[in-house]
C-alpha cells in the first residue's frame, strides 16, 4: 500500500474520500496502491508485459520493488513510457485495489460485496462526485485502478512548466 502523503493534497483529499464512500455506501474495503510514482518505477511498470521478465527484475530492483514472476509479467500495468507522461508522476494520479481482507481480485467481475455488480464499477462511480477521473470510463485502454485529478493540468502544461516528475506539483511549486 502506498502512503497519500504523496499526493497533490487537493488530490489526497478526494483520495480519502473515495475510501471513506466506498465503504460507507458498498461495504467495499479499497486500498489505495500507487501514488507518486519516481522515473525509475514508471519505467519499471512500463517494462511489464513489454520486455523479458529478467529485464524487468533488473529495473523493478533499481526503482526499490520486488520481484515479480512470469505470471506478473503477463499483464500491461501502464500504459504511459515515462513518469514525465503521467498523472502519478506529479502526485495527480493514484491506484486502487477492492479487497477483502487480505484477498484481491483485480477481475473486472469483482463483486465482494456480493450484490451482483462490479465492485470496480461501484466504486468508479463514486468518481465524478469526489472530483475525480476514472480511468474505467476511458473507451481507449481502460485501466479500473485509475484515478486522476489533473488540477487544470495537462501532461503538456506540466512538462511546459518544468515540472519534475517524481515529486508532486505542490512540491515544485513552492520550492
Amino acid at each position: 500500500m502506498r502512503g497519500t502523503e504523496k499526493l497533490h493534497p487537493e488530490v489526497r483529499r478526494r483520495a480519502e474520500k473515495l475510501v471513506q464512500l466506498a465503504m460507507e455506501r458498498f461495504k467495499l474495503e479499497v486500498q489505495i496502491t500507487e501514488t507518486l510514482r519516481t522515473a525509475e518505477e514508471q519505467a519499471a511498470l512500463f517494462a511489464q508485459s513489454r520486455k523479458p521478465l529478467d529485464e524487468v527484475n533488473a529495473l523493478r530492483k533499481k526503482a526499490g520493488m520486488a520481484p515479480i514472476d512470469e505470471a506478473g509479467n503477463r499483464h500491461a500495468v501502464t500504459w504511459a513510457p515515462t513518469a514525465s507522461d503521467s498523472f502519478h508522476g506529479y502526485g495527480l494520479a493514484f491506484d486502487i485495489v477492492v479487497k477483502s481482507g487480505r484477498q484481491v481480485d483485480w477481475s473486472n467481475g469483482c463483486d465482494w460485496n456480493q450484490d451482483g455488480v462490479s465492485d470496480w464499477a461501484q466504486v468508479g462511480g463514486l468518481a465524478a462526485e469526489c472530483g475525480l477521473e476514472w480511468g474505467g470510463n476511458w473507451t481507449s485502454k481502460p485501466d479500473l485502478p485509475h484515478y486522476q485529478a489533473p488540477q487544470g493540468w495537462t501532461i503538456a502544461s506540466l512538462k511546459a512548466r518544468g515540472m519534475v516528475a517524481g515529486r508532486t506539483v505542490t512540491e515544485v511549486l513552492t520550492a
